[in-house]
């Protein structure tokens, strides 16, 4: 059973999203989610093995897709798979190694990994290999298509169908190898369940030996049928799959012959190892032979051996070349693992040490040296190849120690060691950490504080706790009797924008467990810029380093609306006095009373004579300011009706005036009825009488003029 969690380490939670921003990656691979792991002293978040789980599983998902594309003989969309599986295989180890760190504890989680590393390796592997394959198949197809070949030519085609023969072994090894790692995945339990036993990698990977033949039938087909050998030096070819052997395993070899311008059927072909006859074999169709021997678990077979092919024909005696074999021991591999690296005072851990051969079959009662630290203990394997033992923390000590373990080898099995186990005694530590302030300005001190427990209870009095800011040591603190330490540390030479403080349980003994806390905090300076700027607001400490969206809705968001609404309002204020003007100027353009010519007033006539005489003397008492604006509006009534001139209500006093002199009207005359009607009209000041009888001059001038012409005579 694996226990595992994460909780309060902002470490595993950035490995998490990191986890995630790859899992995006991987659009189109489906995912199967894992149970549940418990454990006895931390609770694990269904969260944290799922996205472990759902890594691996896209990662078969990958596979399965690669091993597709290795059939199709498509070698380059294949490796874009195993790209994808490399870059999920590194971070899920990554995740894993920090969860058990963190955890303590994590019965069979070292098991999870190496069978998808392995079938990677595989994939790889095989990858290469076919690539190689089928760069040499495409040569010999095109060495074939020529007419007449050279004796190098001939000789190279021989060279390279013996490589593809040693390629062909190598690749069916690597099926075998990728067999058993896809044996482990499927059958891997995970509390109880089998998260990737819904796979077809063994039937995806069996698939690849049917490419293997297919290649060798066509390679086979182009020596026969398509190589142009005319007359040809008459050779014996002999070809070895894999010359690399161990015990037991099988030595597979074949070749051809050739002579008197043909391939030979019916012939008889020696096969001798260290000048000894090794078997007889006689050539078939085509002149091929074929030769399978399994080699049998004897030391005397053991080191490099020289095999060659011999035969007679009537006109020589024909040998291939030399190949030379190397058979070993059979290959093991040995494992190690701990239910617990991190043990408390009163835990213990079971060690497990696993033997197995090459094809994974256990190997039982066999001896094992445990290696702790400079002592030793020797143990045997069971029958499954497995032997434990268990140590309480006591036992091993406080502090880091060292575990490995060492096969020494017995007939027919090859020596191995193990990889190393780091096993760590100590007591657990907790850091707590708090800030008086999460958002300060530039200049401000960081003001907090923190306590450190042992057990998660137990006040640590007299411990140093080293602070840092973005991963640069800042300064030290010392607990109280209390667990409780406090701090203030400059923000000089911090730039605006979020850092981080780190309090870490750096400096200690050995006996106590190394704990940390974080927390982020904002340096920020509001200030004001040239335009456009930026709203320096009372109350609100921010700049355009922060999001524009703050300004709507961050916590003091309300100020803005209130500009806005003060914006708003000032416009609409605007707009209102802006249309109460231009209504008021239509009401004076609409008390419009028709004006006949008036005549020019005669030398000394008073204002009061001429306004009798030209009908513009209102009723009741004289007002120089009434009869200015009387003549004025009777002006634009008699322009409308007379004149035809159209003047549109909307038009402004002194748009009137440049239209009229725009249309040939006199300049000076237009203007000076302009201004006094907007003296007597708007000024709040009385016109002398002066000032309206050069109104009643001025109008009667403009009256006199014809459209665009001269005055009239009056």
């Amino acid at each position: 059973m694996l226990g595992l969690s994460h909780r309060g380490n902002p470490v595993i939670s950035r490995l998490l999203l990191a986890a995630l921003a790859l899992l995006l990656l991987l659009a189109g691979l489906p995912t199967r989610a894992a149970a549940e792991i418990p454990h006895e002293n931390f609770e694990l978040a269904n969260s944290d093995m799922s996205i472990i789980t759902a890594m691996l599983n896209s990662s078969v998902r990958a596979s399965e897709t690669a091993l597709t594309f290795f059939y199709e003989e498509k070698v380059n969309d294949s490796n874009q798979y195993l790209d994808i599986i490399g870059r999920v295989l590194v971070p899920a180890g990554q995740l894993v190694e920090e969860i058990k760190n963190v955890a303590g504890s994590y019965d069979d989680l070292s098991e999870l990994l190496p069978p998808f590393e392995k079938l990677y390796s595989g994939e790889r592997s095989f990858s290469s290999l076919e690539d190689d394959l089928l760069g040499i198949r495409n040569e010999v197809v095109s060495l074939s298509q020529l007419e007449n070949l050279s004796d190098a030519d001939l000789v190279h085609v021989l060279e390279e169908i013996r490589t593809i023969y040693s390629l062909t072994g190598s690749m069916n090894n690597t099926i075998d190898e990728m067999q058993v790692a896809a044996g482990q995945i499927t059958t891997l339990t995970v509390a109880d369940a089998q998260p990737f036993a819904d796979s077809n990698l063994t039937v995806l990977i069996e698939q690849l030996r049917d490419l293997i033949h297919s290649v060798i039938e066509q390679i086979d087909q182009i020596i026969h049928n398509d190589v142009n050998w005319g007359d040809a030096t008459p050779f014996l070819l002999l070809w070895v799959a894999d010359a690399s052997l161990y015990l037991e395993d099988d030595l597979v070899c074949g070749g051809y012959l050739f002579f008197n311008g043909s391939f030979s059927q019916n012939h008889q072909i020696s096969l001798v190892m260290d000048n000894n006859n090794f078997s007889t074999l006689t050539t078939g169709a085509g002149g091929s032979f074929r030769f399978s021997y399994t080699i049998p678990i004897d030391a005397l077979w053991l080191g490099s051996h020289l095999l060659v092919a011999w035969t007679q024909t009537p006109y020589e005696n024909l040998s291939s070349d030399e190949i030379t074999i190397t058979v070993s021991r059979i290959p093991t591999n040995l494992t190690i693992s701990a239910s617990r690296v991190l043990l408390a005072p009163n835990q213990n851990t079971a060690i497990s040490v696993v033997l197995k051969d090459v094809e994974g079959s256990p190997i039982p009662d066999a001896e094992i040296i445990l290696v702790r630290d400079a002592e030793s203990i020797a143990l045997r394997t069971d029958t499954g190849g497995r032997t434990n033992i268990t140590w309480q923390a006591s036992e091993i000590g406080f502090g880091t120690h060292r575990m490995s373990a060492s096969y020494l080898g017995m007939f027919p099995y090859a020596s191995n060691h193990s990889a190393d186990l780091i096993i760590t005694v100590n007591i657990p530590t907790s850091v707590y950490l708090h800030l008086s302030a999460a958002r300060l300005g530039v200049g401000y001190r960081i003001v907090g504080n923190g306590s450190l427990f042992a057990n998660r209870s137990t006040p640590m009095q007299g411990q140093m706790i080293t602070l840092f800011i973005d991963g640069v040591e800042r300064g030290n603190a010392t607990t109280d009797v209390n667990g409780m330490f406090a701090f203030s540390i400059p923000s000089t030479n911090l730039s605006k924008g979020t850092h981080e403080l780190r309090a870490s349980f750096i400096h200690r003994e050995i006996i106590w467990r190394y704990s940390d806390a974080t927390e982020s905090f904002i340096i920020q300076s509001p200030q004001q810029t040239k335009y456009p700027f930026f709203p320096v607001i009372p109350g609100w400490d921010t700049d355009p380093g922060v999001t524009i969206l703050y300004l709507f809705f961050g916590e003091n968001a309300y100020y803005t609306w209130l500009f806005v609404l003060l914006a708003i309002g000032l416009t609409i204020k605007t707009m209102q006095a802006r249309r109460s003007r231009a209504e008021k100027e239509k009401l004076d353009l609409g008390r419009v009373k028709e004006l006949e010519p008036v005549p020019a007033p005669r030398k000394g006539l008073s204002i009061d004579d001429f306004a009798l005489e030209s009908g513009a003397r209102p009723s009741g008492p004289y007002d120089p300011n009434e009869m200015v604006v009387q003549y004025y509006n009777r002006l634009l009534g008699f322009l409308r009706r007379k004149r035809r001139v159209a003047i549109p209500d909307s038009m402004t006093h002194r748009e009137l005036a440049s239209f009229l002199q725009s249309i040939g009207y006199s300049r000076t005359h237009v203007q000076r009825v302009t201004e006094l009607f907007e003296k007597a009209m708007y000024s709040g000041s009385r016109l002398s009488e002066d000032e309206a009888v050069r109104m009643t001059t001025d109008v009667s001038r403009i009256v006199g003029e014809s459209r665009g012409g001269a005055p009239n005579a009056v």
